[in-house]
């Protein structure tokens, strides 16, 4: 095979890539946390900046505590919607995990549209609140039955990115069309599913596979909306295009044909995390790729996103609503792959073409990758990793070599090449936190090598927290050719909406040993994973390349990740093993390591092996049924030799049967880092559990909790409940004589974009409402205590000490405009901005809860309720206080 590092225009592309240089993804700072990932939800209070919010404060807000006190952060936005999009992998090692997904389906289905009934003294679960008709008397559900649900699924496969115009293998990687690999040749493969809402299925078995669709999702996605027939109560009439389901059996039956239907013949090159970037944030997801050929560099044209996919805008309008719990569920055993092709000064489609050698990086790449020394090799450099034999400039060349082959192209990219094409991981995060993100021309600006999508150039609404979206017939005509400054400021000029950061949750199902995330059932505390567990699945600092501490089997490696064994670079880091147990060597047999079998020899003699290189696994569970690999009709998800004899024992995966080496005896997965990344970073919002099952057989009962992904179910669950809850104030306050209720609601703003916000103890708090600043001695130990509890990077968006808080007026009976209270004594349609506390009717199903008032506090903004059963020290101007 050619190599396009030797072609005659390859060195100028290697100082052009040379001169571009790397964008480094730890140079963008980000407000994620490091708490917990399984456990339950932080009840964090959020402004819809709508009318007459209820307060929501069970479940771990608003707590009864000592001395008469009442004390908590609690939500102000209700929320009955959920818009839950699955992103699965649908590459060749997935069919075994997918089944468990499907298994697993019922008990997500169930779990939201039944919820547990809670005994009103115990606390204890009771039952069911069988299809949320209610509980039995004396206890309660322990969150409203979920009657208003949009289910869709977007696949790991984005196609070729621009490799088919590869002029030395014209074929490129992940070509759609194309049948895909025996046995399933009679079906299209689906390498490209351009992140479009999934609608297929896929029936009898290989090779007589027969693709259809499921008919109740002929918009894209399935419905949840139960009527009152079914005994859910009454919706009224569905709205939007889809069909509304409205039987729990139907649904999910509807969802297991589905994920079924992905397949498990898509790009080996997977786009774990740009398929949903791409559908629910993009404001202007491109309709094609192409290059440039006006716009060289050294020579060879750039690429350039053509056009906007107006399915996607149609279907995210659909989809997507403005008013829903949003959350992501990403479903992989390997690595985010995306590579940015428009990196590297519009050169990083190279990195996706199968004939393009990559350069080595400089020596320093191998010890300290964020070093200005850590450059990409280009002609004239001297440095020792710089040079070949006989001249030229080093570039990986062997095909089994894990700096050339393409499927390993995207592991280690800065140690490997001094550059590093691909997102950066923050661009994830913002897309789920964010109010404002860049469109494509802020992400390239005009003369930027590198991705710069943030700060300035955060110029678009989030379509996740718009107001309204944009539909197919709100494009120009040839829109899929061109984009006119009309079309982009449809696209990008979106008005805000009532979604708050804290109804956007992102959940991992991959590859972590299970050990490591210590899940109990019924235990959300428990099981929530602290800043040591971190280190353990991540490293110390993983943004900026800082290992130490990580658990061995998370740490990426081609080779045995033993001490005192060849090592990919020459600072790897220190390993901590007490969160599972040590690696066993190569030699060892293959049920050493509980974890992963143990560590074998990856880069592969030519031909000995379906893969001529590998990485060291990070977990391995049991097949339920072992995988005879000298059969054709299992190659094309075998791991083992196809033939006895053509591998030693150290060269043979862990999974495979040591007595017998052609038979597969396990699934694997390998370390999700940049998957996981984001969900360290989303804090309580992220949510992690391992695609390696605890229990690969269910008990007789059928309720093993720690079968298949029943852990992760839990977990998805335990996290919306609170967000879904409709709770209530815990305990009755003694109103004074004048009506009002000795209570504080402090608002924490958001920072606006840009900064010159204020500060937590220096506040700039607006006026006309209903904001003012409060006393220094409120402020002082309540931005104290923020600040010790925050774990992000100080200075971030996100950190309490740079956002202002401000005290929010109580409106009180007798005192405001007898207009602001209705018959309930509830100040919902008050025109006045603030808060009242209310009793009985007007509480809205409660005993007793804060109403807010005339879009009170403002869109985006966090809040904190604290009360003291005592008489208020009463302090005039501006340090008023309790």
């Amino acid at each position: 095979m050619a190599r396009l590092a030797q072609a005659s225009w390859g060195v100028a592309l290697l100082s052009a890539m040379a001169a571009c240089g790397g964008r480094i993804a730890s140079e963008t700072s980000h407000p994620g946390t490091s708490s917990g990932a399984v456990g339950p939800i932080s009840v964090t209070g959020s402004s819809s900046g709508g009318s007459g919010a209820m307060v929501s404060a069970s479940g771990g807000g608003v707590t009864a505590g000592a001395s008469g006190s009442v004390d908590g952060a609690f939500p102000n936005q209700v929320i009955n919607k959920i818009d839950m999009l699955f992103d699965i992998d649908n590459s060749a090692s997935m069919g075994d995990k997918q089944q468990y997904l499907v298994a697993a389906i019922p008990d997500l289905i169930d779990g939201l549209v039944n919820p547990n009934c809670i005994d009103n003294a115990t606390g204890t679960i009771t039952g069911k609140s069988m299809q949320g008709a209610g509980c039995a008397a004396g206890s309660a559900p322990e969150f409203p039955a979920v009657k208003d649900m949009h289910i869709g699924i977007v696949s790991s496969s984005l196609g070729p990115r621009l490799s088919e115009m590869d002029p030395t293998f014209v074929t490129g990687v992940c070509n759609d069309p194309q049948q895909a690999q025996a046995p399933f040749q009679n079906v299209n493969a689906h390498m490209d599913d351009h992140a479009h809402l999934l609608t297929r299925s896929l029936t009898g078995m290989a090779p007589n596979l027969v693709e259809g669709a499921v008919a109740d999702a002929g918009s894209g996605f399935l419905y949840w909306y139960p009527v009152a027939a079914n005994g859910m109560g009454i919706n009224g009439a569905p709205t939007g295009p889809a069909t509304a389901l409205d039987s729990a059996m139907t649904l999910e039956t509807d969802f297991t044909s589905l994920v079924s239907g992905v397949g498990v013949f898509g790009c080996g090159i997977e786009s774990q995390m740009e398929s949903w970037y791409r559908f629910l944030v993009q404001p202007d997801p491109y309709a094609t790729l192409g290059l440039n050929s006006g716009k060289l560099v050294s020579g060879q044209p750039t690429a350039e996103w053509v056009g906007v996919d107006s399915t996607i805008i149609q279907e995210r309008h659909d989809f997507l609503r403005p008013d829903s719990l949003v959350a992501v569920v990403v479903l992989s055993d390997e690595n985010d792959s995306e590579i940015d092709v428009r990196s590297l000064g519009g050169l990083g489609y190279f990195f996706m073409r199968t004939g393009f050698a990559p350069p080595h990086g400089t020596s320093a790449c191998m010890t300290n990758p964020l070093s200005a020394a850590c450059v990409s090799c280009s002609p004239g450099n001297t440095d020792p990793n710089c040079t070949m034999p006989g001249g030229g400039v080093a570039t990986y060349q062997a095909v089994n070599d894990w700096g050339y082959d393409p499927n390993l192209r995207h592991v280690h990219m800065r140690q490997k090449y001094g550059i590093d094409p691909q997102y950066p991981v923050e661009r994830y995060f913002y897309g789920l936190t964010s109010t404002q993100i860049p469109d494509r021309a802020g992400e390239y600006p005009a003369g930027a090598n590198g991705y710069s999508g943030f700060g300035t150039n955060m110029n678009c609404t989030n379509p996740i927290y718009a107001a309204s979206l944009p539909q197919q017939k709100d494009l120009a005509a040839g829109i899929a050719t061109t984009i006119s400054a009309a079309d982009a400021t449809t696209l990008c000029s979106l008005p805000v909406g009532a979604r708050t950061s804290d109804k956007v949750f992102f959940a991992h199902i991959g590859g972590v040993p299970h050990q490591l995330l210590h899940f109990m059932p019924n235990d959300p505390v428990g099981s929530t994973l602290t800043t040591a567990d971190w280190v353990k699945i991540l490293g110390t600092d993983p943004e900026h390349y800082n290992y130490n501490g990580i658990d061995p089997h998370m740490y990426e490696s081609y080779t045995p990740r033993l001490a005192g064994q060849a090592e990919p670079f020459t600072n790897p880091p220190t390993f901590d093993s007490s969160g599972t147990n040590p690696l066993a060597p190569t030699a060892a047999p293959s049920t050493t390591d509980p974890i992963n079998g143990r560590e074998w020899i990856t880069d592969m003699p030519v031909g000995a092996h379906r893969l001529e290189v590998d990485r060291q696994f990070a977990c391995i569970f049991p097949l339920a049924t072992p995988r005879d690999c000298t059969q054709a009709v299992n190659g094309y998800a075998c791991d083992c030799p196809q033939m006895a004899g053509t591998l030693t024992h150290d060269q043979t995966p862990a999974d495979c049967s040591d007595a017998t080496p052609t038979m597969q005896v396990a699934a694997k997965a390998y370390p999700t880092v940049r998957e996981l990344l984001v969900a360290k970073m989303m804090g309580v919002q992220g949510i992690v559990s391992s695609i390696c099952p605890t229990d690969v057989t269910d008990n007789a009962a059928g309720n093993d909790p720690l079968y298949g992904y029943r852990p992760a179910v839990a977990a998805i669950i335990d996290r919306l409940k609170a967000a879904l809850s409709n709770a209530c104030l815990p305990r009755q306050l003694d109103p004074a004589a004048d009506g009002s209720v000795p209570c504080l609601v402090l608002v924490t703003l958001p920072t606006p974009a840009g900064g010159g916000g204020g500060t937590c103890t220096n506040p700039i708090c607006p006026t006309g409402v209903g904001l003012t600043v409060p006393a220094s001695s409120v402020l002082a130990p309540f931005c104290a205590a923020a600040e010790a509890s925050y774990t992000g990077e100080k200075g971030a968006p996100g950190d309490p000490a740079i956002q202002s808080v401000c005290q929010l007026a109580q409106l009180v009976k007798g005192q405001a405009p007898a207009t602001d209270f209705d018959q309930n004594s509830s100040c919902a349609g008050s025109q006045d901005k603030g808060w009242c506390y209310v009793q009985g009717a007007g509480a809205n199903g409660c005993s007793q809860a804060i109403v807010f008032a005339n879009g009170s506090p403002p869109a985006g903004s966090l809040t904190s309720l604290s009360c003291i059963e005592v008489s208020p020290t009463v302090v005039s101007g501006d340090d008023a206080g309790p």
